[in-house]
């Protein structure tokens, strides 16, 4: 692989071979701590506390060599592909949603049985119930933090304001009378296709959606373009948000057009008649992952978009902008 750019099915497969080592690291960091709760022929099973068990209970063991010749492997191969300009789509995830490296370990240990069945029957022997063949906040805290109090601080990590379920990056069984931390934790078929370096829309928004209309953009709008396409570009790994501001017919569209084209992206149009047409609980679903942009956007422009949040109740925009009127 050199650092030229990669063609789509070169990408592809990298990203496989990178992916395919995360999960092999996975299955030995699974049987390492099934080692240590005595989970295997002939042991006897020790309970597997969290917070509350003693000095024995709590200690973890070092990782095996075949990890550390993994874990050296997934940089090599990470490295190779950033140079290539296509880092591994969970890397991607990561750097967009700005997830911890807590994070982007629980959303791979989630998406694993998606990824590899297998993955099903280890979780259900690793928490000794045939039941919970799926992952849990409970075993990702047991995998990936050492320190006891830190294992109550990361526990935030599936809070619903929190980039994971905000972002519905991970879907949480909805089983309110399960705690939290032993709850469903997996992935739907968009993220477990983006794992796999798939990149498609979700169709829950497609009926929302119409390609924007080419047309012959106008010099300040290719000019637009241009600006808008280098700030992207000269933004690295991490995407932006571009607001372009005018007239409704002072070429923004044409200028958004024309900058997806320059970074080879296809444009959509969201249809709001039929997008405020549809139930209000279908508006909440979809809104839902973008409340955390809608309210970063209040804090910098000092204006509200309590209409838009009121979607999360699934309220409409005459009833939140009377509520707004009457504050």
């Amino acid at each position: 692989m050199s650092g030229a750019a990669l063609d789509l099915a070169t990408m592809r497969r990298a990203n496989a071979e990178w992916l395919r080592a995360a999960l092999q690291l996975l299955r030995l960091r699974l049987q390492r701590h099934a080692i240590e709760l005595g989970a295997v022929p002939g042991e006897r099973r020790r309970m597997d506390w969290l917070v509350a068990g003693g000095d024995v209970e709590l200690t973890r063991s070092l990782p095996t060599d075949d990890e550390r010749s993994l874990a050296a492997e997934l940089d090599a191969r990470e490295q190779l592909a950033r140079g290539a300009g296509a880092p591994p789509a969970l890397r991607g995830i990561e750097e967009l949603a700005g997830l911890s490296a807590f994070e982007s370990d629980l959303l791979l240990l989630a998406a694993a049985p998606a990824l590899d069945g297998a993955f099903a029957r280890a979780y259900a022997e690793l928490h000794d119930d045939p039941r919970r063949d799926h992952a849990t906040l409970h075993l990702a805290l047991a995998l990936y933090t050492e320190d006891v109090a830190e294992r109550l601080l990361a526990a935030d990590a599936i809070m619903p304001s929190r980039r994971l379920r905000a972002l519905r990056l991970i879907d949480v069984g909805d089983d309110e009378r399960e705690p939290l931390l032993t709850r469903r934790l997996s992935v739907d078929e968009r993220v477990a296709d983006y794992l796999r370096g798939v990149n498609r829309l979700d169709a829950r928004l497609a009926p929302f959606l119409v390609p924007v209309r080419e047309t012959l953009p106008s010099d300040g709008a290719s000019k637009a373009a241009a600006d808008v396409a280098s700030h992207i570009e000269a933004a690295g790994e991490r995407w932006c948000t571009v607001n372009l501001v005018g007239p409704a017919d002072g070429g923004g569209r044409e200028a958004a057009r024309a900058a997806c084209a320059w970074l080879a992206l296809q444009p959509q149009l969201l249809d709001l008649r039929r997008f405020a047409a549809c139930p209000p609980e279908q508006r909440a679903t979809l809104l839902q992952p973008h409340l955390p942009d809608i309210e970063l956007l209040e804090r910098l422009t000092g204006e509200s978009f309590v209409e838009w949040k009121g979607y999360r109740d699934g309220g409409s925009f005459e009833s939140r902008r009377a509520a707004a009127a009457e504050a």
